[in-house]
Parts: C-alpha cells; sequence; structure tokens
C-alpha cells in the first residue's frame, strides 16, 4: 500500500472527520434526543476505555525500548592506536572459523601502500 502524500491526506482526512460528524448529527437527529444521549454516553465511555487501554500499551512498549537500549552500554569507549585504519572500523570477540570483512575483492592495506 502507497503512502499518499501529505497535504492530500490531510485533506482526505479533513473531509473524512467532516462526514463522519454530519452522518453522526444525522443520526442522532433521526434517533431522538433522549435515545441519541443516552448512545452518545455509552459511545464516549467505549472511547475513554479504549483510549486508556491504547495508552497503557504505548507506556508498555516506551517502558520496552528504554530497557533494551540498557543492554548496548553509552559508557563504553573503543580506542585505537597506532597503524593506518581505512573506513570503519570493526570490531568483534569470540569467533570462531574464518572471517573476511569488507566487500569481495577490497584492496588490502599492502596494495594502498602500493599505490602511494
Amino acid at each position: 500500500m502507497e503512502v499518499m502524500p501529505g497535504r492530500l491526506s490531510l485533506w482526505a482526512g479533513g473531509l473524512l472527520i467532516v462526514a463522519a460528524v454530519a452522518g453522526t448529527a444525522v443520526y442522532f437527529a433521526v434517533l431522538g434526543l433522549d435515545r441519541a444521549d443516552k448512545l452518545a454516553s455509552v459511545v464516549g465511555a467505549l472511547a475513554a476505555i479504549a483510549g486508556i487501554g491504547l495508552t497503557l500499551c504505548g507506556m508498555f512498549q516506551a517502558r520496552r525500548e528504554a530497557s533494551d537500549s540498557t543492554i548496548r552500554s553509552p559508557a563504553v569507549q573503543n580506542v585505537i592506536i597506532g597503524g593506518s585504519q581505512y573506513g570503519s572500523v570493526l570490531q568483534a570477540r569470540d569467533i570462531h572459523g574464518p572471517v573476511r570483512f569488507g566487500a569481495p575483492g577490497a584492496p588490502t592495506p599492502e596494495s594502498r601502500d602500493s599505490d602511494l
């Protein structure tokens, strides 16, 4: 599904809200004031319960994301001294087996030195 551009989606949303309000007003006018008042109370209570549920879901999700970010400690500082680093520096721990970093056919440091 493709997302509509900003201005078009704002207009579509605005028209949808206007249509919903107009339809609800006509429905309540046909229904009668007493029954419309009772129905509006029930709909309002259900909307409030749904709002509380969505708020709790958002709180729990934010708390979960905050606890996940504490796994990666921001206090870790890695320092590389000496040598020549080209591009990103990759660090790893407890690697078993052959490992190759970089794109296939990437130049080695020796070939870079010979180009100079």
